[in-house]
C-alpha cells in the first residue's frame, strides 16, 4: 500500500493517509484536510472509465476513499465486483485539490 508522509499535525502524525488510522487516538485539535482520494475504477470500453460502486439498499455507494482504512475496507468489495463482472478494477490516487463550491 502506498503511504507517504505529508504535512504533520502537532503530534508529528501525517495528515494524509496514515493519520486516518490514528485519528481516534490523536488528541490534536488541528483540522484534518483531505489531501488525496483513492477511487476504484473500471474500463467500460467505448463509454470510458467509470467509478465502481455498489447499491446499499436504495443508495448507490461509489468506491471512493480518503484514508487507508476506508481503502482497505472497499478492496474486498471491489474484488467481488471484478470477479462477477469479469472487468479489471483499478485503484487510482488523485492528489490535486480544487475547491469549486461551498454549499
Amino acid at each position: 500500500m502506498y503511504i507517504e508522509k505529508y504535512e504533520e499535525c502537532p503530534h508529528g502524525k501525517p495528515w494524509a493517509t496514515q493519520h486516518a488510522y490514528d485519528m481516534q487516538r490523536c488528541d490534536c485539535k488541528t483540522p484534518h484536510r483531505i489531501s488525496e482520494v483513492f477511487a476504484f475504477i473500471a474500463d467500460n470500453g467505448e463509454e470510458g472509465e467509470g467509478v465502481v460502486g455498489k447499491f446499499m439498499g436504495d443508495i448507490f455507494m461509489p468506491f471512493v476513499a480518503a484514508d487507508a482504512a476506508r481503502l482497505e475496507s472497499l478492496r474486498p468489495l471491489a474484488k467481488e465486483i471484478a470477479t462477477k463482472t469479469g472487468k479489471t478494477v483499478k485503484i487510482i490516487r488523485l492528489t490535486a485539490r480544487e475547491e469549486i463550491e461551498t454549499i
